[in-house]
């Protein structure tokens, strides 16, 4: 398995959760925050479980380039 490189020194910014992805209030962000609730059941008042159950899977899934974004 193609497991990503140092994924045990992985870090997720809170922002990155809370300002983007699960705020339904960010115009970039909203539709993935909807996607987040509606799917995985996760929003900002569980941020930090799904922070933490990414975090511990990464060693359980192989790592896919797509693509370069201007994001990373």
């Amino acid at each position: 398995m193609n497991l990503l490189p140092n994924y045990a020194a992985a870090i997720i910014e809170d922002s990155k959760l809370l300002d983007y992805a699960l705020n339904p209030d960010n115009e970039r962000g909203q539709h993935k925050a909807r996607v987040f609730e509606s799917t995985l059941g996760y929003n900002l008042s569980n941020w930090l479980t799904l922070k933490q159950h990414i975090l511990n899977n990464l060693a359980n899934h192989e790592a896919v380039f797509v693509s370069d974004t201007p994001f990373g």
